[in-house]
């Protein structure tokens, strides 16, 4: 019995090395030279000899700790054992010049300090803090895990579920009310503004709470060394259990037979046979290249064809290596700035900077890395230019660089550009290249309206036997839970098949 996965990302691993460790007979096969997927780093030398080492994804890991049904999938999966996890005070701190405003982690401290700053709107603050406590309630059963050891422990399992229900008027309650909405019943022009800009598009409030309810329990925590970090031990993991890894080996098609898919037809005219074939790639180029597209439904026809605005935002990124440690400032501000338009079009008024200066794995002592990030659905932009006009599009990347780092100088002070070591500027085409992820899109679809809906896509292929996709489009927002979850269970299904 052999499977054959297309994409060494993080679902195509986490399918791989669930398979593996269940005796199974495995083949990823990654067209980049390096596994990950978008879960990446890199590194690069300085004017001063020092290298840095840049984080291409992860700001945080669900599942880092006991609370959440994700640490025992991430548990499965790699010894968390060997990462340390890295806690914030703060998710987050606004700089707008005339006020500052810290978006804190833990809800207690969080709850106290909003009603220190707006006494006049407590009771939407305790609204607020109370949605987040009571997700954090159904957090252990978020989502259900029916893979449970013993009938016993399913029966007890079943029972603890039934406090899910009260989880349905909950979602009534919020549902369609965004951050865009939800600032609007502020009454101080401060918290509405920040409420109002808690994130670079207009979110669902569901969202937040989750998010806020993570940090609070703690399960959602910064690995130390980032995503290239953590998609080395998932490769470790995958490889010591016996799977098999070809990188730069992208895939043309996906060989089929009667309706039954077969195995994968190499760009270098080599075929690879298998009894069961996973997608784990971008799902546009799995439906309208790999399958030729000709087991789209009627329903998913509209996805393949999805205008920008339905795509997750792919993103140019200044990546900054620092010969200075930045340690008095925290690990994430948002700042004003005047208006700035892209390259692409796309226009900002404020600009995101993570500053690395709390992971000695990325950098040692007295150095650190920045990232400034730009989220565009005008990746098409990037990604064309670079194959028609690979001139222009350098030259287009140092103008940009340019305007952002006489941005940073504002900020942070003339004597900030002494302690750029190096530079290197990123754009959607970077992780297309590498990826094929559509349009560069740093997750998949754009959430949709409310949580309750989800895209007409699932891990199954209508009319096609023995295949299956896994990845973060089969669900709207995406990410790195989903990539996990979706993967491992495509193997759990093909495990059931052949048992």
């Amino acid at each position: 019995m052999r499977v054959i996965i297309i994409g060494a990302g993080v679902a195509g691993l986490s399918a791989g090395i669930t398979l593996a460790k269940n005796g199974v007979e495995v083949l990823v096969v990654e067209k980049h030279s390096q596994a990950g997927g978008l879960c990446t780093g890199w590194s690069r030398k300085g004017g001063s000899g020092m290298t840095y080492s840049f984080n291409g994804c992860m700001h945080w890991l669900l599942g880092a700790r006991k609370g959440t049904t994700f640490h025992k999938y991430l548990s499965e999966l790699v010894d968390l054992s060997r990462i340390r996890f890295i806690d914030h005070r703060e998710r987050v701190v606004f700089d707008y010049g005339d006020s500052k405003f810290s978006f804190l982690n833990k809800i207690d401290e969080f709850e106290k300090y909003l009603l220190g700053l707006a006494p006049e709107d407590s009771a939407v603050i305790k609204e607020w803090m109370s949605a987040v406590r009571f997700v954090n309630r159904m957090q252990p059963y978020l989502p259900p895990d029916f893979d449970q050891p013993t009938l016993w422990e399913k029966l007890k399992y079943f029972v603890k579920l039934h406090q899910l229900v009260m989880f349905v008027p909950f979602m009534l309650k919020w549902k369609g009310v965004t951050t865009y909405s939800f600032s609007e019943r502020f009454k101080n022009e401060y918290l509405r503004k920040y409420v109002h800009n808690l994130y670079s598009i207009e979110m669902q409030m569901m969202h937040v709470f989750f998010v806020q309810s993570y940090a609070d329990l703690g399960v959602a925590s910064y690995p130390e060394g980032g995503s290239e970090k953590f998609a080395e031990l998932l490769v470790e993991s995958y490889l010591r259990k016996g799977g098999k890894l070809l990188l730069n080996f992208p895939v043309k098609k996906i060989v089929v037979d009667n309706s039954v898919a077969k195995g994968v037809l190499l760009e270098n005219g080599e075929t690879l046979p298998a009894d069961y074939v996973v997608s784990a790639a971008d799902w546009i180029w799995t439906q309208s290249v790999a399958l030729e597209g000709k087991y789209v439904t009627e329903k998913q026809k509209p996805y393949v064809n999805m205008p920008k605005e339905g795509i997750y935002y792919s993103y140019c990124m200044l990546y900054l290596g620092m010969k200075i440690p930045m340690s008095d400032y925290p690990h994430f501000i948002r700042i004003s700035v005047p208006k700035i338009v892209s390259p692409d079009g796309t226009e900002y008024e404020q600009v995101e900077i993570h500053i690395y200066n709390y992971d000695r794995i990325l950098t040692p002592e007295g150095y650190c890395t920045i990232c400034v990030d730009f989220p565009t659905q005008n990746g098409a932009f990037w990604i064309d230019l670079r194959k028609s006009d690979y001139s222009k599009y350098k030259a287009l990347k140092e103008k940009f660089s340019s305007v952002i780092l006489d941005v940073l100088k504002c900020y942070f002070g003339e004597s900030f550009g002494e302690g750029v070591d190096y530079a290197d500027f990123v754009t959607p085409a970077t992780y297309h290249r590498y990826t094929s992820n559509h349009n560069g899109s740093s997750q998949g679809w754009m959430p949709m309206k409310t949580v309750m809906q989800r895209p007409p896509i699932n891990n199954k292929v209508k009319g096609l036997k023995c295949f299956f996709q896994a990845g973060h489009w089969t669900e709207a927002g995406g990410g790195l839970p989903i990539a996990i979850k979706s993967g491992m269970d495509c193997a759990k299904i093909i495990l059931q098949k052949i048992r």
